[in-house]
């Protein structure tokens, strides 16, 4: 008679303790609600400061950057004043012209100029080959013929090339104009900066907002207004006119703003004392100064209280899952007859061999028992089973370290080995068919076993575990 199955024990125990897990689960989701509440007015008391901070920070930066640019520029003037007196005694007056253009080229690369040109008082020219303007040209920019007067002069030449100009004077007279080129790509150098861990865009602009110098990515600084969002009373809007009234009145400052593709960046701008000119930097505003170390601190703290709370549940969840894990692993990558390797197991740890190893490292082989069901019709599907297990024992007994081998399906092994030599492959597969068919006492009846054969040299990782075996397939068969 059928016996009433009884119930698992512990299930009532646990029904009982049903109400008293939704209580305590309650009360762990009143505790991390109120821990995040703390964690949200942290955070805002954490943005203030990183407002605060960023703000000085930037301020005080864009001023050094200030002025290192300020004296990279002046610098140019200083070079050319030097390369003027040298070229005193050898002013164009003299029909020395082709002594001057080897002289300027010269210079024009010592110095970094994009090229060089001495203008005569009386219109004639003296360049370097690339240099951009004939003398007409050259004699109609405002700021040669402020040179002409006695004075140093800049004028702004097509696609952001800046040619300097000063005067050559010889005898207390101004005998002509020495002019030095820098390109828009030159210029662009000049005003790199690794400020700001090389994260910030520089640019120079006039006191009528008109781009001077840009940046290699000059989208955000030709069209100033569009980077703010369309909004007429919003805090950039007044920010930017802020800004318009400071540059008119050669002030410093810096706001912060959302872009249009709302990335939140930070404006500064820092009158330069060379040619009236202002200094836009434009930096992304997640900078963290010092400041703000404690309340990152606080924030960390309580993120950590959370990652304590969750990570108590966490540890529970990995022990029922390494509970399940183990008996899914036996089912999942163990052979149910031979109690080694499966197929699905062979892969992964195959692919994990070869990804590991340089090409022709491995050679992956199938050993197939000849008319193995001979023995399942001769002596019974048992004693085939203790053929296969005693085939699977002798390889594993065989392997060498860095190797697998495995039952891939019916009687079919394959081996995955650290050979590369076709002949030492050839060995092997024999010394394991040799001791399959070495017997000893306790074995049973001993019978001979013979095998068909394939191996494949892997001299592709990336080649997938299931052409690979296809292809030792094709080789066995063709065996």
């Amino acid at each position: 008679m059928r016996q009433r199955q009884a119930p698992a024990p512990g299930i009532g125990g646990r029904a009982r303790l049903q109400k008293g897990d939704i209580a305590r689960f309650f009360l762990l989701f009143l505790v991390v609600f109120a821990v995040c509440i703390a964690a949200i007015w942290n955070a805002s008391k954490l943005r203030t400061a990183i407002n605060d901070s960023t703000r000085s920070y930037v301020s005080d930066i864009s001023q050094q950057l200030a002025n290192d640019i300020d004296f990279r520029l002046k610098k140019n003037i200083l070079d050319l004043e030097s390369l003027a007196d040298s070229l005193i005694a050898l002013s164009p007056d003299d029909n020395a012209s082709q002594t001057i253009q080897s002289f300027l080229t010269r210079k024009a690369n010592l110095l970094g100029f994009t090229s060089l040109a001495v203008l005569g008082t009386q219109g004639q020219i003296c360049r370097t080959d690339n240099f951009p303007l004939t003398a007409e040209e050259m004699q109609q920019l405002k700021g040669v013929q402020t040179a002409l007067q006695g004075k140093n002069g800049v004028s702004f030449l097509v696609q952001e090339s800046v040619l300097y100009s000063i005067p050559i004077w010889k005898d207390g007279q101004v005998v002509g104009v020495l002019g030095g080129v820098r390109d828009k790509a030159n210029m662009q150098a000049l005003i790199q900066t690794g400020s700001f861990s090389s994260r910030c865009l520089t640019c120079i602009i006039d006191t009528i907002g008109d781009v001077v110098i840009s940046p290699s990515e000059v989208e955000p600084f030709l069209q100033l207004d569009d980077i703010f969002l369309k909004e007429s009373d919003s805090q950039a809007a007044r920010d930017i006119e802020k800004m318009r009234r400071d540059i008119q009145a050669s002030r410093s400052g810096v706001f912060f703003f959302t872009s249009s593709d709302e990335s939140r960046l930070v404006l500064s701008y820092v009158p330069l004392s060379s040619y009236d000119w202002v200094l836009l930097t434009l930096v992304p505003a997640d900078l963290i100064s010092q400041e703000t170390d404690q309340y990152i601190a606080q924030s960390f703290l309580i993120l950590g209280a959370i990652g304590i709370l969750f990570l108590v549940i966490l540890l529970y969840l990995i022990r029922l899952y390494r509970r399940h894990y183990r008996q899914l692993a036996q089912v999942a990558l163990r052979d149910s007859v031979t109690g080694g390797m499966n197929n699905a197991a062979f892969q992964l740890r195959a692919e994990e061999l070869l990804r590991a190893a340089p090409a022709n490292s491995y050679s992956v082989a199938l050993l197939n028992i000849h008319n193995f069901k001979l023995i399942n019709e001769n002596f019974g599907s048992g004693e085939g089973n203790r053929t296969l297990c005693r085939v699977m024992r002798v390889l594993e007994a065989h392997l060498q370290e860095q190797e697998a081998a495995a039952r891939g399906d019916a009687d079919n092994f394959f081996l995955c080995l650290r050979e590369s030599d076709p002949q030492v492959v050839r060995q092997r597969l024999q010394e394991l068919v040799d001791g399959i068919n070495t017997f000893d006492e306790g074995d049973g009846a001993p019978y001979h076993l013979s095998f068909q054969r394939g191996a494949y040299l892997v001299d592709d990782r990336e080649l997938e575990i299931t052409v690979i075996q296809d292809r030792v397939k094709t080789a066995c068969r063709a065996s």
